[in-house]
């Protein structure tokens, strides 16, 4: 696949291996007359459910909404103890802007296999599985036609984990990371943003709060060759950030739409 570098939009504020005065913004709580009230939306139709086999024969539990070819097909992994609904505020504005998305439920969690608590009892092996999975997924979605083949993969903690380590593929066109930790579980999030070719964009948000996140976050800014850190106030972790900050909702939104162009 031929890509081309993305300039992505100022407030994303892209940076490679700069200080980070270069590749972090730091980003403040809206005033509550900031926040603009929106219509009541109208309704998308339901996902549509899905397995997904995996290399050790397990089937993991998903669900696919396909939008329009000129979109992009955002893959969400969710946060440690959760499940692919979690996503539901970001893979609705995600639709309503155009795109296709695929909420996966990780092993051990929601309706996958071991799910919903079987992640309690993980011990090194089940967790080297999590990280694999995301392998699976990407030669899955290779024989799906109906999905759009300008890929974001898009994960919160342990999810973005393993989005990272899968957006290693050559399809993938651009990562975001809610949280992100050095190695969740022993999953090494940080070593695979090096072999990511220099056009391919990455957005590490994380809570001020959240001080190692956070330092993770400027790192991976640092690693990664076109990647960078947005740091905000507060101290929620993964999707709970847009409590705080509902304006992420609409960055995440403008990432994805500038990596489709």
């Amino acid at each position: 696949m031929v890509r081309s570098p993305h300039v992505l939009l100022g407030l994303l504020l892209f940076g490679g291996c700069g200080d980070d005065a270069s590749s972090v913004v730091t980003e403040r709580p809206s005033a509550p007359s900031e926040v603009a009230e929106e219509a009541e939306p109208q309704g998308l139709p339901a996902p549509t459910p899905v397995t997904i086999p995996m290399a050790d024969g397990l089937e993991l539990a998903a669900d696919v909404a396909a939008g329009p070819d000129d979109g992009a097909t955002v893959f969400l992994f969710h946060q440690l103890g959760a499940e692919r609904g979690e996503w539901e505020p970001v893979s609705e504005g995600l639709r309503r802007a155009g795109h296709s998305v695929v909420r996966v439920d990780l092993r051990g969690h929601g309706e996958s296999p071991g799910g919903p608590d079987g992640w309690r009892s993980f011990g090194p092996e089940e967790w080297a599985q999590v990280a694999a999975d995301g392998e699976a997924i990407v030669a899955w979605a290779r024989l799906r036609s109906d999905l759009p083949p300008r890929w974001v993969f898009g994960g919160s903690s342990i999810g973005s984990s393993v989005a990272i380590r899968a957006a290693t593929a050559d399809e993938v066109d651009g990562v975001f990371a809610l949280s992100p930790g050095r190695a969740y579980h022993g999953i090494d999030a940080i070593s695979p943003l090096a072999e990511y070719p220099a056009e391919r964009p990455l957005l590490a948000v994380a809570a001020r709060g959240e001080v190692a996140s956070a330092e993770t976050a400027r790192e991976m800014a640092r690693v990664a060759p076109s990647g960078s850190a947005r740091l905000v106030d507060g101290g929620g972790h993964g999707l709970a950030m847009l409590q705080d900050q509902p304006g992420l909702l609409s960055v995440l939104e403008d990432f994805v739409s500038e990596v489709a162009r």
